[in-house]
């Protein structure tokens, strides 16, 4: 896990809170324009029966909202208003009607940026919605009435037909047939009486469900909001920042995997197959002062005094550490007396001595666009300038220069990029500077 974290988060840091920094940017972009938007809440109930379950309070409101959002009662709110909005975006994003439970109570919200206008227009909307149910209700209803009444008065009709046919009715010399024609007569009549009843019926239940009908009416009118509704931004630029951090570390994901980043000494180590011989700081006079007895025991493992200094990348801060690297290692002197680890491979203590009896070390530069200046020196190896965070790629330069001289690598100095542009080594002259082209 702690790996993953190296090679991933802390590699890729500049990546990954620039995308965060560019979502929370983007979701702050999108309320430049924002203006401060009032909401006014009316309740009210309509002429329906109380709902027993919260599927026939959706419905209710359902039906409420889409007499609300119809574009002619919209309009008609608006004008009552005196202001000019976009009729189809304010039905979808500035009206909302949900019932409370399943009370029967509906709660009709209405947002505007002018906070009176939002009072008005969500009580003449709700005053509205309760006028045209209960138009619709009694229009059916009169419908309704209006049918069975004209049943009533044909059967009415049908009743007084056969009433005189019963009436003008003059028996015949065959008394059997009289009394059958009277009696068809007599059952005709009753089965029309009988569907007559009927339908009063029906014209009572009507007019008593009428009668009986829920009340609708404003239960708590809209007033004007006294505060505006809270921000978005804040949510938006949140969410801003965990896409962009989301999209940031699947980018440095993939790009460790598509260009692996070598980091830490013993991840060098391993790659170079030499020890480091430590983390140079130009600014740091201590850790200096012991990389010369480090270098000598580096020389020592490997069986050599002279030493090649070649930086592993072409940067014009590297370059300049060599420089600085190969005159302040040259000198035979050690200025301090201090334990020396060599990378966990125990500790070698070097006294310090004004005048070495030890023939001093030999440092250079590797000179790469001419190869006759650098000789041919017995006991010669390389000293590899690099810095603390390397891609796979300049593994290259060791292969190359190893299989081109034939000399070992001895050591690594590592290097943190920052501290050398802290130290001024990115503004050497150019000519102070050596690249390694192979």
């Amino acid at each position: 896990m702690s790996e993953v974290v190296h090679r991933v988060a802390l590699a890729y840091w500049p990546l990954i809170i620039g995308l965060s920094l560019l979502g929370a940017i983007a979701g702050g972009a999108l309320h430049v324009n924002d203006s401060p938007v009032y909401t006014s809440d009316v309740r009210f109930v309509l002429d329906a029966p109380d709902p027993q379950a919260a599927a026939e309070s959706t419905s209710i409101a359902d039906a409420a909202k889409s007499i609300a959002t119809s574009p002619s009662h919209i309009s008609a709110a608006l004008a009552l208003a005196g202001v000019r909005r976009d009729i189809v975006r304010y039905a979808t994003q500035n009206i909302e009607l949900q019932p409370l439970g399943t009370s029967g109570v509906l709660d009709l919200q209405v947002k505007d940026p002018d906070r009176e206008a939002a009072a008005v227009i969500a009580n003449a909307l709700a005053k509205d919605i309760i006028d045209t149910r209960s138009i619709v209700a009694r229009d059916r209803s009169n419908a309704l009435l209006a049918t069975l009444s004209d049943e009533i008065k044909s059967t009415n009709d049908a009743i007084a037909k056969v009433d005189a046919a019963i009436a003008g009715f003059r028996p015949s010399s065959d008394p059997s047939v009289s009394a059958a024609t009277l009696s068809g007569l007599y059952s005709e009549r009753a089965s029309l009486a009988q569907e007559r009843l009927t339908l009063q019926s029906e014209v009572n239940s009507i007019t008593e469900s009428l009668a009986m009908r829920p009340q609708a009416g404003i239960i708590e009118p809209a007033v004007a909001a006294a505060q505006p509704d809270p921000s978005r931004a804040p949510i938006d630029v949140a969410l801003g920042i965990l896409g962009g951090l989301v999209v940031g570390l699947m980018l440095a994901s993939l790009l460790a995997a598509l260009r692996p980043r070598i980091k830490g000494a013993h991840q060098i180590e391993q790659a170079f197959e030499a020890p480091v011989l430590g983390d140079f700081d130009p600014l740091d006079e201590e850790v200096d002062a012991t990389l010369g007895a480090r270098v000598r025991i580096a020389g020592n493992r490997a069986g050599v005094k002279n030493f090649q200094l070649v930086a592993v990348d072409g940067s014009r801060e590297a370059t300049g550490l060599v420089s600085m690297l190969a005159e302040r290692l040259g000198t035979p002197e050690v200025s301090s007396s201090a334990p020396v680890p060599l990378n966990g491979n125990g500790q070698a203590i070097v006294r310090a001595r004004r005048k070495s009896t030890q023939p001093p070390i030999t440092v250079t530069t590797f000179n790469v666009s001419d190869f006759s200046k650098n000789g041919v020196v017995p006991e010669t190896a390389l000293i590899l300038v690099a810095p603390d965070v390397l891609h796979k790629r300049d593994l290259e330069t060791a292969v190359y220069l190893t299989s081109l001289t034939g000399w070992p690598v001895a050591g690594i100095v590592t290097y943190s990029k920052r501290a050398l542009q802290n130290a001024g080594l990115g503004r050497l002259r150019r000519t102070d500077l050596i690249t390694l082209r192979p």
